[in-house]
């Protein structure tokens, strides 16, 4: 009698061992087959998109982001923002970009984060992280975690919830790295565009607090004029490619301590753009965000001497844009 309850209980444990893997396996396909229905750019269809943008800088300021793609060699993408404007333009094997600013602010380059690589993106099982059940409003969702590497962006933490019932994606949440702040993106409101899934909501959260908002006014399949992708005028080319290796860095020496920032025990983390030349040293550096001015001038002059293994397309050495974190900490 003991063997028989020893072996229901175990066959019982195996039963819920194989119901559970069988879910996660569901979860799994549910979200990678949202994943596909998500990319407009895996179309590969010429295509209009504009919206509008509220950016927190000093106070809240508006935007607009328009995006002009035919390919993933062949695009043109256009951000406002106050003052601010950029325009950056792909053709083929080239690049131009035009700032009336040296650099993109930090919540410019989050508004471009939230409209994505301009590639097709490839999730395989593999990817997956784990898998979850979740209820909002009312609804149940199956969400999976993944790990996306798009060629020229860092690898991205990023959740995907669907509908359980439907498979219809739902929410999806990306983790951008800023040193000690928690920084997510979050898509949602999905509504068709031809036979795919787009975001008409989209946001940025700073430990919690809204930094960019943006909603989707136009979404439209369009022939585009071949003069959207021309060179543009007084701006130098860059060259690029689709597999853009990052950047390495070499020599990075820590940034010093100012007398004042250290009798006040100031400790943080200044944010900086940095431009790296092709043969891997700091062209250029800006504040993107500031912990106190003595220490932010430190962190600029540390990172003008730091070196890198430059940015390559195949084995050519090329110019790259990077965000660098550098710390303050004192210690006892």
């Amino acid at each position: 009698m003991r063997f028989v309850t020893t072996a229901f209980l175990t066959a019982s444990l195996l039963g819920g061992i194989l119901a559970a893997e069988d879910q996660k396996d569901h979860i799994k396909a549910q979200v990678l087959s949202a994943i596909y229905s998500t990319d407009v750019y895996a179309r590969g269809e010429p295509f209009r998109l504009e919206a509008h943008a509220r950016l927190m800088f000093e106070q809240q300021t508006p935007g607009t982001y328009k995006l002009f793609w035919a390919s993933p060699e062949r695009w043109r993408e256009e951000i406002r923002a106050g003052d601010f404007e950029e325009v950056w333009v792909r053709n083929g094997n080239n690049q131009w970009i035009s700032r009336n600013l040296g650099y993109p602010p930090l919540r410019v380059q989050e508004l471009r984060d939230l409209f994505g690589s301009k590639h097709p993106v490839n999730v395989t099982n593999k990817d997956i992280k784990h898998t979850e059940q979740r209820k909002t409003s009312g609804i149940d969702l199956n969400c999976a975690e993944f790990i996306v590497s798009d060629p020229g962006h860092s690898p991205s933490s990023e959740t995907l919830c669907v509908n359980a019932t439907t498979g219809a994606p739902v929410i999806r949440e990306i983790r951008l790295g800023r040193g000690e702040h928690k920084v997510v993106a979050q898509l949602e409101g999905y509504s068709a565009f031809g036979d795919r899934q787009y975001p008409r909501s989209l946001r940025v959260t700073e430990d919690r607090s809204m930094v960019v908002e943006s909603s989707v006014d136009r979404l439209a399949a369009e022939s585009l004029d071949a003069s959207l992708f021309s060179p543009l005028e007084g701006v130098d080319a860059w060259p690029t490619c689709d597999d853009v290796k990052h950047p390495e860095s070499i020599h990075t020496p820590d940034p010093e301590y100012t007398d004042e920032a250290r009798k006040r025990r100031i400790q943080g983390v200044v944010t900086l753009y940095a431009l790296i030349g092709a043969e891997g040293t700091v062209r250029k550096t800006a504040v993107l965000r500031r912990l106190e001015p003595g220490l932010d001038n430190q962190a600029e002059n540390a990172v003008f001497t730091w070196k890198f293994k430059p940015a390559l397309c195949g084995t050519l050495p090329v110019p790259s844009e990077i965000t660098v974190d550098v710390s303050f900490r004192l210690f006892r």
